[in-house]
């Protein structure tokens, strides 16, 4: 960090010291009046009205195109580092001052809520879209339930894209870069008629070559294939009354997967253990296998034999916007409605093995090829309905009315799809002997057993139907001229319901475990070469929950440059079922917060601008979800309410010392804990690492509630489970929230050269994160160490703006790097035994991390007309 620190320094004297040439050899016209180093206005609509950023008592981070252009805010991941308290894994998941959502399954919703034009989506995908059709992107911190509602727990993102035009204009992009990356997009928009505009664009992006690299047979990893579809309407409907109409498509078909995924096994092998002592269903697929995994020596390196997949289609996003002024009030209808298919997958054994290998007890051939898919349809519509009153005046008022309905299915499986022995599951009922007491019609019943053509180990398949309602209302008062209080209230209203088919098969064709017989033989060995349904289940649920929530604001403007604010937010997010999963308890209750805040904003000299935050946030019910280790040596999700809290400091500047220098300066601070320890009768916030059984990890907090391992083998459904690992459980108190550094800070120094044909720009920028955990379970596996990545761009613009050549180079010193860190089932790894009661020792665990993108570079031109 230092050594980065000291060049980004370098470059900043550089360009300093060009700057001072520069303005001795060239006679730029001096800037007017109008176009000097003041720091320009900013309008958010973070209250549903157009307001300036500086004088809304709101923690937001707002992005112009301007701004993404100059900084280089291309992604999600760029989002996430220049916005103080907010945070990103490359998994799809955005987490805002501790508030977010950890799991990938259904009937658990986000805690920051994304709109696009006032349109709720459950994705962060709007967020990975082209800039090109975005106008402005505002990150708002804090619980927004009054006037956003659904899941804005942590905060709200708001989109605004770019509309139809009354004069007719467009734009081109066009960009090449490493990893053999090509982009080609457009525009157009202007009027058909009088009262009637119009905009259509398209974006194509290609990534030929891969982040990736495989060593194997098959494809490179994260290759892009990436076309979105814009169109738009505006109309003037009579003299009080406009519409614009929206329709976007995106279709994807690469190995890159949803939500910027650039995910890799990082551990060795698991060589020596045929079949592993902790969440195995099938034999170990690296079993001997004489090659080593290059990700260990090369994190953007990995060895597999197929080709990943991550498909998007029937992808359809409409949404229109219908304002009325009626003079008194302005009525405002948002409708919109999206729906998708999206389809990934790919190696899951993460090896290129192929050939098969036999057991070392019984001899079957183990054919290790596994693979994995997940396919999901998703459809979601909403209704909102709102008046507000004009701007001005000392009473400002908005009322409206919200309803959202979605349905969501989704599938998983995992398979050996070359191993014969999976074809046909046995249910344990086939092997159990029948008795006078209890008849089995099944034993050894050719009739019972289940056809699984697909050659699963693991299927998931569920459904969700969501219904939300909402009834809201926020007023702002005047008090004085210098004075204004703000109240909102939210009465919410949501129910679901669903169903979910789990499996799991077990095949191990050297198990030795089976079940005590009638007349006390003390052991029925199980026939060998059979695949188990060990559970084969469907289950249904159905709930509703409701919640009156709100918010109370107090501002102070002691002069026209300074706005100091504190507020109370109670946050709400209803509660869900997490379907898919076989989780042991599958329902969770809602989520609350009590947030209060504290900002200071100000503008000094025309040239900075300070905004800063003070945040202390008290949740109860918190929605965790993690993997546990369960009795049986399986592991399973367990979906719970926990109180935590949180609180921090957020600090945002902008400083324009000069007209050519810009700075911009951001940083955060949060603590965060789960302050709910662990009540062993009720196994409440306590927990079985599957990575870390026996709580040996040195950030492990064990709580000694089982009795140390014996040395001697259990059998299946006891305590201690059936392998021979010791199990301890661990508390969660104490315990940071996932997705919560607790410093991150980012710089960007711009300097622009203006000359008589244009404008040239030099733009640096670096952030630096500290350590945080990807999961509620903190040990060593979850762990994300610190980094910071440097970024270095230039910009020419022509003297009348419709050229501009961008050159960059992102992450320029190929820092490697974690957005998350987990251990990738089978989970813990242990010493080969010499005997049947040797104590398991743990030496290590299947790490996957998930990276940030290696360095790129490339070149972009801009036209427009």
């Amino acid at each position: 960090m230092t050594k980065r620190l000291l060049l980004l320094g370098c470059a900043i004297g550089a360009i300093s010291g060009i700057a001072g040439i520069s303005r001795a050899q060239t006679a730029a016209p001096a800037p007017s009046a109008a176009d000097n180093n003041a720091v320009g206005e900013i309008v958010v609509t973070a209250q549903k009205r157009s307001e300036t950023l500086q004088s809304v008592p709101v923690a937001v981070t707002a992005y112009t195109s301007k701004t993404r252009d100059v900084v280089g805010i291309s992604g999600i991941q760029d989002y996430a580092n220049f916005t103080p308290g907010m945070n990103y894994t490359n998994l799809d998941r955005v987490s805002i001052r501790g508030s977010g959502r950890q799991t990938y399954y259904i009937g658990n919703d986000p805690g920051v809520a994304q709109y696009l034009d006032g349109f709720y989506s459950a994705s962060s995908a709007p967020l990975f879209e082209t800039p090109l059709f975005v106008q402005q992107t505002e990150v708002l911190r804090g619980p927004q339930g009054t006037l956003f509602g659904r899941n804005s727990m942590g905060g709200a993102i708001n989109i605004t894209s770019r509309g139809p035009t009354d004069v007719f204009q467009g734009e081109v992009r066009a960009s090449v870069g490493n990893y053999d990356e090509t982009r080609f997009e457009g525009y157009v928009s202007g009027p058909i008629t009088d009262g009637l505009r119009f905009m259509l664009g398209e974006s194509h992006l290609d990534e030929r070559d891969g982040y990736l690299k495989n060593t194997g047979s098959g494809s490179n990893g994260a290759i892009k294939g990436q076309t979105y579809y814009y169109g738009a309407l505006g109309m003037d409907l009579g003299p009080n009354i406009t519409a614009n109409i929206r329709y976007q498509k995106a279709v994807w078909n690469d190995t890159f997967a949803v939500g910027d995924r650039l995910a890799n096994q990082t551990s060795p092998y698991d060589t020596t253990s045929f079949f592993n002592n902790v969440s195995q269903l099938v034999p170990n697929p690296t079993y001997g296998y004489g090659v080593a995994n290059p990700g260990v020596k090369d994190n953007y390196k990995f060895n597999t034999d197929s080709r990943g997949h991550g498909s998007l289609h029937g992808n359809n996003l409409i949404s229109a916007t219908v304002k009325w002024d009626l003079g008194f009030a302005d009525l405002k209808y948002i409708v919109g409605f999206q729906n998708y298919t999206f389809d990934t997958g790919g190696d899951n054994d993460y090896s290129s093995r192929t050939a098969a290998y036999l057991s070392p007890v019984s001899g079957t051939a183990i054919f290790p090829r596994t693979t994995t898919d997940f396919l999901e349809n998703k459809t979601y519509y909403s209704n909102e309905l709102n008046l507000s009153s004009p701007s001005g005046g000392k009473l400002q008022w908005i009322v409206g009315l919200y309803q959202y309905h979605e349905n969501y299915s989704q599938e998983v499986q995992q398979a050996m799809p070359d191993q014969p022995q999976l074809s046909v599951l046995a249910p344990l009922s086939f092997i159990t002997p029948s008795t006078k007491e209890i008849p089995n019609a099944c034993y050894f019943n050719p009739a019972c057993l289940i056809a699984n053509p697909s050659h699963d180990y693991i299927h998931y398949l569920a459904h969700l139907k969501s219904d939300a309602y909402a009834g809201f209302a926020q007023a702002d008062y005047k008090i004085s001229p210098d004075f204004k209080v703000t109240a909102g209230i939210r009465y919410s209203y949501d129910e679901k319901s669903g169903d979910e088919t789990v499996r799991y098969a077990l095949f191990n064709p050297d198990a030795t475990y089976g079940y005590d017989t009638p007349d006390g033989t003390p052991y029925l060995p199980l026939v060998r070469n059979l695949a188990y349904a060990i559970t084969n289940e469907t289950q249904a649920h159905k709930a509703n929950w409701s919640a009156v929530t709100g918010q109370f604001k107090a501002e102070w403007t002691p002069t026209s440059k300074d706005l100091v604010y504190a507020s109370y937010a109670r946050g709400y997010k209803s509660g869900g079922f997490l379907f898919g999963t076989n989780a042991g308890k599958i329902e969770a209750n809602p989520e609350y917060v009590d947030a209060f805040e504290v900002g200071y904003k100000t503008t000094i000299a025309n040239q900075l601008t300070v905004d800063a935050s003070l945040f202390y946030n008290l949740y109860n019910g918190l929605q965790i979800n993690f993997n546990e280790l369960q009795p049986t040596g399986l592991t399973a999700n367990d979906f719970l309410n926990l109180d935590a809290r949180a609180y921090g400091l957020e600090l945002e500047t902008v400083w324009h010392p000069t007209h050519a220098l810009q700075v911009i300066l951001s940083y955060s601070y949060m603590n965060s804990e789960i302050t709910q320890g662990c009540n062993v009768s009720t196994k409440t916030s306590c927990f079985v690492d599957p990575a870390d059984p026996g709580a040996t990890d040195k950030y492990a907090k064990a709580v000694k509630a089982l009795a140390p391992y014996s040395g001697a083998l259990e059998k299946l459904g006891t305590d201690k489970g059936f392998s021979s690992a010791m199990q301890q459980y661990q508390t969660l108190k104490g315990d940071q929230l996932p997705q919560s550094p607790k410093n991150k800070i980012a710089l960007n120094v711009n300097y622009t050269w203006d000359f008589s044909p244009g404008s040239l720009t030099a733009s640096a920028s670096t952030v630096w994160q500290d350590e945080e955990t990807s999961s509620v379970l903190n040990g060593s596996e979850y762990r994300i160490p610190s980094y910071d990545v440097t970024d270095f761009r230039l910009l020419w613009n022509d003297a009348n703006k419709k050229y501009t050549v961008i050159a960059y180079v992102k992450n320029a010193f190929d820092t490697v790097a974690y957005g998350s860190s987990g251990s990738n089932g089978p989970t813990a790894v242990y010493a080969a035994t010499t005997g049947p009661t040797d104590n398991l020792q743990r030496v290590g665990y299947n790490m996957y991390h998930g990276l940030i993108f290696p360095r790129t570079y490339g070149l972009e031109l801009q036209y427009r007309f």
